[in-house]
């Protein structure tokens, strides 16, 4: 299968014990390894995983947020090929990271939510968003550090994770992504679907 770049991304949230869903621990706030959480006490992306809990737009899409595109969104000509990101994380109560998630065949800009809930009123933008059925909450999480990223190809040879908060994909290290997604939660239709969509990009190109 032919290797396309830039194909995907892995991108940073603050880790938050209530999955991404509803609003964060005080311990998230406080031991958030982005400087602007521990600042401000704010996680924006605390509803990045509300998608089944919170309303969607009225385009069907759910708005999520990621700190990593806070000031700097990837590059238009670069992320052409874009069609998944996934999201990493680090459990500061453990000192273990680990992709948690992703939104496959997104769209990245700066979103106004207009869909209506009193927690919208705090939380009322994003820059990311996907549809419903498109938006994955790994139940089991993949380990990750930069050993094995490489031994397992999650990320393009000679590289590691990026400081400022995302990482590039090719289609290889997508596929790869997935697969260990697959394996740790068998059975989850939606993992499985995404998965052969993906492919199904692949050998369009």
């Amino acid at each position: 299968m032919k290797s396309i770049e830039n194909f995907g991304i892995l991108a940073a949230l603050s880790w938050q014990q209530n999955k991404w869903a509803c609003e964060p621990e005080i311990t998230d706030r406080k031991k958030s390894n982005f400087s602007f959480v521990k600042e401000h006490g704010i996680l924006y992306e605390s509803l990045t995983f509300g998608h089944e809990k919170y309303p969607c737009e009225k385009d069907n899409m759910y708005i999520g947020y990621t700190p990593t595109f806070q000031f700097h969104f990837p590059n238009i000509d670069n992320s052409k090929n874009l069609k998944i990101v996934f999201f990493r994380s680090m459990n500061p109560l453990r000192n273990q990271q680990y992709i948690v998630g992703f939104y496959a065949f997104p769209e990245l800009d700066k979103f106004e939510r207009k869909a209506k809930h009193p927690i919208f009123k705090e939380y009322t933008w994003g820059n990311i968003k996907a549809r419903q059925s498109d938006i994955v909450l790994f139940q089991n999480t993949i380990m990750l550090d930069n050993e094995i990223a490489q031994k397992k190809h999650y990320i393009p040879p000679f590289k590691k994770l990026s400081n400022r908060g995302w990482n590039y994909l090719h289609s290889q290290n997508v596929l790869q992504i997935l697969e260990s997604a697959i394996k740790a939660n068998p059975g989850d239709k939606k993992i499985i679907s995404v998965s052969s969509r993906i492919k199904n990009e692949i050998e369009k190109k």
